[in-house]
């Protein structure tokens, strides 16, 4: 229940803190999604990018989603989120390889383009 996702975070924190860099990227997705902790935008790019830092792959996922999430309505926003999400599709990230397709079938942060 949510207690076991308060919990989950909580341990999650501890390994982010000493170095591991999944999970600091998941603590992010935690806090993008409000999965174990309130959802908090900030927190979750703060968390992505210390995930990204430490090389995983996941974080520019979760920093590309939370792009979106904040409603980013400047393209320029856009083109960082879509950005994010290629460098993460690049090395095999199934959710950034799927974020990035509904922006190409979207025409989100750029052309649209059906057969990309």
């Amino acid at each position: 229940g949510r207690e076991n996702g308060k919990k989950a975070v909580e341990w999650m924190k501890k390994a982010a803190e000493k170095g591991h860099a999944r999970a600091a990227s998941m603590v992010g997705w935690c806090y993008a999604y409000g999965e174990g902790v309130g959802m908090d935008l900030k927190e979750a790019m703060r968390w992505a990018r210390m995930g990204v830092e430490r090389g995983d792959e996941m974080g520019r996922a979760v920093l590309g989603w939370v792009l979106v999430k904040q409603g980013t309505s400047e393209e320029k926003g856009m083109e960082e989120a879509v950005r994010q999400y290629k460098l993460a599709a690049d090395q095999g990230d199934a959710m950034a390889q799927c974020n990035l397709g509904l922006c190409y079938r979207n025409g989100d942060g750029v052309e649209k383009d059906m057969e990309e």
